[in-house]
């Protein structure tokens, strides 16, 4: 399990890149024991995979997410479980959802390149 951390990537100075993390199927083992329960795990491996997609931790919105897992052959509509009560993803007032640096070290530990 992990501390958690509100800050948020361009603060972080770590400088990880979406990139810089396996999210190949395969890897997607890597991220069990991560976040302590197995479809957080699950969320944060979409996660991941999505940004990139994207090429970036920019925020996204619900919709955006729900459309690459459902396009990814995720089954019915993208849930992310514990992610945002346990504050690794944070909900802003844009109503977009953005990574904090606990969630992309997290990661980054459990399945690096």
């Amino acid at each position: 399990m992990v501390t958690m951390s509100r800050k948020f990537p361009e603060a972080y100075e770590g400088s990880i890149c979406p990139s810089d993390i396996d999210a190949r199927v395969c890897a997607r083992v890597n991220f069990f024991n991560t976040f302590g329960h197995y479809e957080t795990e699950s969320s944060a491996w979409w996660v991941v995979w999505f940004c990139q997609n994207q090429g970036s931790w920019e925020p996204f919105s619900f919709k955006q997410i729900d459309s690459f897992y459902r396009a990814n052959r995720g089954l019915g509509h993208f849930t992310l479980n514990r992610l945002v009560p346990d504050e690794f993803i944070i909900l802003m007032d844009d109503g977009k959802y953005r990574v904090t640096e606990g969630f992309i070290s997290a990661c980054h530990r459990a399945s690096p390149v």
